[in-house]
């Protein structure tokens, strides 16, 4: 099982790779403080299914660490990027701290004990 800052790393990194392919499809140039940011955002995200259901115990992982958890975050990230109501700084935030979310599962996903459906 990954700890804490296994599970920032990851997400941190799945972020950065996230920023930068949306950076190269939208052809914009890749800044530092944006990569940074980004892999703040990511962290912080792939910290977030501990924060709420804490590794205190080997049977932690409830709804927050599911594979229906991350099928709805998939699904809302879906529906956000369609909303053009909502700012693109604050759509591209939500969806980089997503990927931190879903990297989470799936490193979680790894283990013996793997994710429970709900």
């Amino acid at each position: 099982m990954a700890s804490g800052k296994q599970h920032a790393w990851i997400g941190a990194g799945v972020a950065v790779a996230g920023w930068f392919v949306y950076c190269k499809l939208v052809e914009r140039p890749l800044e530092i403080g944006e990569v940074l940011l980004a892999a703040g955002v990511g962290a912080i995200g792939g910290l977030v299914p501990d924060l709420l259901e804490p590794a205190i115990h080997p049977n932690h992982r409830r709804f927050f660490h599911s594979y229906i958890a991350g099928a709805i975050l998939v699904h809302a990230n879906g529906h956000l990027s369609r909303n053009t109501q909502v700012p693109a700084e604050a759509r591209g935030t939500v969806h980089l701290a997503s990927l931190g979310f879903l990297s989470h599962l799936l490193a979680d996903a790894q283990t013996p004990r793997s994710l429970p459906w709900i």
